[in-house]
């Protein structure tokens, strides 16, 4: 399957600390190790398990591609990680790559190793290795065939050198062919071997730029940025892409949301929106500052002392009791219907609009004083019985108010009653009274008897 090379860009550099790996990147299908040194936290890509320094290495040696690990010394220096069971998985398909600025190489230098005893420096010596051969510019791998036994294959000449940059080395595996690479390209042709499986039961530590963790040695001076172990052969598309974008398959870490537990007096400073419902009992006092929105429904018990700062809008349906004394402030819009008993002692400041339809009994106990406007009051039906005084403008009255006339207001059906003083414009005597703008008194409306003043 043929894979697209994108020019170097995001991929090319290191993305910030705490990394991890996209799982759904094609090059992490059968990723098993990863590691990207010198990023402060140097745990595995995968795992997080931190990695150790040998000797006198150090993070944050710099690179092309960014930090790496430093290697002053080949003899002692290098880094270590704790061994994972994802390697166990190994058959006899694999793909290793190590990114190395090498400048001074040794008999044996190593790239990655993964030893085979944690005491003693016997056959096999490894279950893998990637490093140079001896003292030529050949790169080699090994890999254990059992605790006696090792198999060897090794590149064409001119694989590495000290003098090489920042270079990617590689080889794959699958089954009996071996094939080498630097950086994009592969490095001579397809070299064959047994197709024994790896025998890497001895579970040591992978360890870079070192043979060992326990026996050190064989290193190499030098830095290494990164370094990963696939559980199947990459392709010659995949290995390009990986030249071109090491970073490809890093993700970094997401945002995390962190959410205070429900029961905590913890404050909400800002907006709550889309609440749907809830069931249940809600006993909170959480205050909640700015605007709360889109509440659809409260089923059940709600007790609350919650002060409510700013505007309560789009309420829905209160179904059930609601006993409340909380003072709403600012404005009470759009509230729908209310069924069953409303009893309420609130206060209400402002404007109240838009009320549609009250059935069954108003009964209001002490007088209520309702400041500003009460607009648009369509319909009563049943009993209205007040002792509210109303102050302001009572509008949408669809009656007239006639000059000395008892009113007829909107539609009552059942019985209303009112005391509402007759509307005069001052002057010196009753024929100076003169009805006030839009009253009509030239006669009374039909079907409404006359009556004059005493």
């Amino acid at each position: 399957m043929g894979h697209i090379i994108l020019p170097r860009s995001a991929g090319l550099v290191k993305p910030a600390g705490g990394l991890g790996v996209r799982w759904g990147h094609p090059l992490a299908d059968r990723l098993l190790w990863a590691v990207a040194p010198g990023l402060g936290v140097s745990g595995d890509l995968i795992e997080g398990q931190p990695g150790a320094l040998l000797g006198t290495g150090t993070w944050g040696g710099q690179t092309e591609i960014g930090a790496a690990l430093d290697s002053a010394n080949s003899t002692n220096d290098g880094a270590y990680w704790p061994w994972t069971d994802r390697l166990a998985s190994l058959t006899n398909q694999w793909t290793i790559v190590v990114w190395a600025d090498p400048t001074t190489l040794v008999s044996y230098s190593s790239l990655l190793r993964i030893p085979y005893r944690a005491a003693g420096w016997t056959s096999p010596y490894h279950s893998l290795v990637l490093g140079r051969s001896a003292l030529t510019s050949s790169i080699e791998m090994q890999f254990a065939t059992s605790s006696t036994t090792r198999e060897t294959i090794i590149s064409a000449v001119g694989a590495i050198a000290d003098t090489d940059p920042l270079t990617m080395y590689a080889a794959t595996r699958n089954g009996t062919v071996v094939r080498f690479f630097r950086n994009a390209t592969q490095h001579g042709g397809d070299a064959a071997t047994v197709a024994t499986v790896v025998d890497i039961s001895g579970k040591q530590p992978p360890t870079l730029l070192n043979r060992s963790s326990t026996s050190v040695g064989e290193g190499m001076v030098g830095r290494s940025p990164l370094a990963a172990i696939w559980g199947r052969a990459l392709t010659d598309g995949e290995i390009a892409w990986l030249a071109a974008e090491p970073y490809a398959f890093v993700a970094a870490p997401g945002r995390r949301l962190f959410v205070a537990p429900i029961g905590t007096a913890a404050a909400l400073a800002g907006t709550v929106a889309g609440v749907s419902a809830t069931t249940g009992t809600l006993t909170t006092s959480i205050p909640l500052a700015g605007v709360t929105a889109g509440q659809s429904a409260a089923s059940g018990a709600l007790t609350t002392g919650i002060p409510l700062a700013g505007a309560v809008s789009a309420a829905a349906s209160v179904a059930g009791s609601l006993t409340t004394g909380a003072g709403l402030a600012g404005g009470v819009g759009a509230a729908g219907t209310a069924t069953g008993t409303l009893t309420t002692a609130i206060v209400l400041v402002g404007s109240t609009a838009g009320v549609a339809t009250a059935t069954g009994n108003l009964t209001g106990g002490a007088p209520m004083g309702l400041a500003s406007q009460v607009n648009a009051v369509a319909t009563v039906s049943g009993s209205l019985t007040t002792g509210i005084p109303l102050v302001g403008t009572i509008a949408a009255v669809p009656a007239l108010i006639a000059f000395g006339m008892k009113p007829a207001i909107g539609h009552a059906s059942g019985r209303a009653t009112v005391g509402i003083a007759s509307i005069l414009r001052p002057g010196t005597g009753h024929g100076d009274h003169a009805p006030m703008p839009g009253v009509g008194l030239a006669r009374p409306a039909p079907g409404i008897p006359a009556e004059t003043e005493p």
